[in-house]
């Protein structure tokens, strides 16, 4: 059986060794959107926990959801800073990678905060994972889902040994 000639020359042409590494041109505005996504998802996060909050009524109940304002604080402040110096950063995709490993670990702190292994929030690995694959090249995307991974992991077994306290629906923030 003989091929036809374009699918010789498919044949014949090297395989690329890795993806293209993203231009600035396509970097900036999804990097913008980026940041304006986590706003979003923290305002959210902002708006659930006030509602719980104050739905509560117990002068008590703002030392458990202590943690997750200030989490929330943090990421409002980090995003503002990525804003800020966006237009100034040369390196865009070492930029994208350093929001990306903070993505994770603000994934993992919220997990932790709204019930750990038993949290609704996994899904937002997954979320972090795609982002990744827009930003950054194959190798990269696949560092950020191993972190992911690694922390997920960390977390579950800090959790079972007893070293970090597991928070449950009895602390009031799980259902967050």
């Amino acid at each position: 059986m003989k091929l036809p000639a374009a699918g010789r020359r498919a044949l014949r042409r090297p395989v690329s060794s890795g993806d293209p590494v993203p231009t600035d041109n396509d970097l900036r505005p999804k990097l913008r959107m980026l940041i304006g996504a986590r706003v979003v998802f923290t305002g959210l996060l902002l708006g659930s926990t006030l509602y719980l909050h104050l739905g509560r009524g117990e002068p008590e109940s703002l030392a458990r959801f202590g943690a997750l304002y200030a989490l929330i604080a943090g990421i409002l402040l980090m995003s503002a800073i990525y804003g800020l110096i966006l237009g100034h950063v040369r390196n865009l995709a070492a930029f994208a990678s350093v929001q990306l490993v903070g993505d994770t670990l603000a994934v993992t702190a919220v997990l932790h905060l709204t019930g750990g292994f038993s949290s609704l929030f996994t899904f937002l690995y997954l979320v972090v994972i795609v982002t990744s694959s827009l930003l950054l090249p194959r190798r990269g995307t696949l560092l950020v889902a191993a972190l992911c991974s690694i922390q997920y992991g960390l977390l579950l077994d800090l959790e079972y040994f007893g070293l970090i306290r597991h928070l449950s629906a009895r602390d009031g923030i799980a259902a967050v």
